[in-house]
């Protein structure tokens, strides 16, 4: 398994193994934009990639004007609002911000760390449609508690 890449999240276990130096892959995290660029001259034709880690990666190539446009892949998890790979109380915390200060903390707010779209997918544990009430947040506190199991749908 010599050069492979891991994708995940900032604070996961295979992040904190590759940053110390523990574990000798590369790992990039699907939280951080990482954009690289790379230029390829073959006879008249230029190709340029460029990979944006966290969203898409787009190739084009001179000569027919071909793009692609590929997904990263999402990682879901039941609960997690914030979308750090974990279920913890700083989910059921955004969840209550996200709804006490939209502006702020809701999908389109101000604050840095507010919630997205693919946390209020994520957190949408009750109804599981895709917006949030206290009943969420008060789910996943259940489920944190060990009294509540999570949706195996998720």
């Amino acid at each position: 398994m010599k050069n492979c890449t891991f994708y995940g999240y900032k604070g996961s276990t295979l992040y904190s193994l590759t940053k110390t130096g523990t574990v000798k892959y590369n790992f990039v995290a699907l939280d951080e934009e990482v954009e690289t660029t790379t230029t390829t001259s073959t006879t008249a034709v230029s190709t340029t990639t460029t990979t944006t880690t966290s969203s898409t990666v787009v190739s084009s190539s001179g000569s027919g004007q071909t793009t692609t446009t590929v997904s990263a892949p999402v990682k879901t998890v039941w609960g997690d609002a914030n979308c750090d790979g974990e279920v913890d109380m700083s989910d059921v915390v955004l969840i209550m911000q996200s709804l006490a200060n939209p502006n702020k903390y809701g999908v389109t707010g101000t604050d840095k760390n507010h919630i997205t779209s693919a946390g209020l997918s994520n957190a949408s544990v009750v109804n599981n449609n895709g917006s949030v009430t206290n009943n969420d947040a008060v789910k996943i506190q259940l489920f944190l508690l060990g009294k509540a199991a999570p949706k195996s749908d998720k």
